[in-house]
């Protein structure tokens, strides 16, 4: 074989090869920023509710940080009391309740779905916080001489990393003697990091929101339709039927495709009642493909072996398909694959 074509040849399978790697890259770029927008607007669908937000403040958060409190009070900011420039945000979510003695406690969401930490979290609260309160003057909620309300900032990671980023601003700044750091700006956030929630605290809190942070953890199309079965008990009734409805979307959209389930099997819109039925046949039929495609799999990873063996000596792709049974197209993702990047 003529030198020069060989190292052609191997120059335009390199070149091939970091394309491919390029284009899967931006492909899984696209795929991460539609789920997680998609993630995101569920989650704010979700905290529209009063009941889940009930949910939130008696089972997660520690009894006395909001004092006695009034959840029959309990109800959602106008959007006046957002600030303008950021009534685009899609992950504020503002709510209040009275305490017993008749003063509104805010509480402000911020779903976080990243894959990493945001490091400058503490800070982005901080100036949060500071133009809420601003708002609240400027549409006289607040009067010149009242005391400022307090505000409690909740941050719900779910990403697949734990939350490792600092809480507060104190924790992000020099030590400094203590006349000076009288001086510096203090704000804190309350985390929850679905990932690292106890099993105990979920099992313990029977709640519809506990059953939604239980779908979140699972990792099995097995352990996906047991969680399923145990929130569906809670879902039942006429005034819960938005809630049932983000369930069985996120089911559909992002739980089955967590699991390795594919979704289309599913109609479009379907009732949670339905679904279980229907997710019941779905990994049953899963369960199935998934034997045969063992058998299949190790097949095809002794044709590649082969593949491999042959291009190492320089046989042509297409001969190497013909002897092996694979298409031209898997032979070059094989040789490509094995090339220097």
């Amino acid at each position: 074989m003529n030198p020069n074509m060989t190292e052609k040849t191997t120059k335009n399978r390199v070149t091939l090869a970091r394309v491919s790697k390029r284009k899967k890259k931006i492909q899984t770029f696209t795929a991460t920023v539609w789920r997680e927008a998609l993630h995101d607007s569920l989650y704010k669908l979700l905290f529209s509710h009063a009941l889940i937000m009930e949910n939130l403040l008696r089972y997660f958060i520690p009894a006395d940080m909001l004092g006695h409190v009034n959840y029959a009070t309990l109800e959602r900011c106008p959007d006046s009391f957002i600030n303008r420039k950021r009534r685009e945000r899609r992950n504020d979510r503002i709510w209040r309740l009275h305490s017993t003695d008749e003063q509104w406690r805010y509480v402000c969401i911020l779903t976080e779905f990243q894959s990493s930490n945001d490091p400058w979290m503490a800070v982005r609260v901080h100036e949060y916080v500071s133009v809420f309160l601003h708002e609240l003057i400027r549409n006289g909620a607040i009067r010149p001489g009242e005391k400022l309300p307090p505000v409690l900032v909740i941050v719900i990671h779910n990403g697949e990393r734990h939350w490792t980023a600092p809480l507060s601003l104190s924790a992000m700044q020099y030590q400094l003697p203590a006349p000076l750091s009288e001086y510096q700006p203090q704000q804190k956030y309350f985390l929850i990091d679905i990932g690292r929630l106890a099993q105990e605290l979920i099992d313990a809190n029977q709640c519809i929101l506990t059953k939604f942070f239980a779908l979140e953890r699972v990792r099995t199309p097995e352990e996906l339709l047991q969680k399923f079965n145990e929130a569906a008990k809670f879902l039942v009734g006429e005034h819960l039927q938005e809630i049932r409805r983000i369930f069985t979307h996120w089911i559909q959209s992002i739980g089955m495709k967590r699991v390795g389930l594919k979704s289309q099997q599913l109609p479009e819109i379907v009732e949670l009642e339905e679904l279980g039925g229907m997710l019941e046949t779905t990994i049953r039929k899963w369960q199935e493909e998934y034997k045969y495609e063992g058998i299949k799999e190790g097949e095809k990873d002794a044709s590649r072996r082969i593949a491999k063996n042959l291009a190492s000596i320089n046989m042509p792709e297409d001969q190497i398909a013909c002897m092996t049974g694979l298409s031209q197209e898997e032979v070059h993702e094989i040789i490509a694959g094995a090339m220097p990047a």
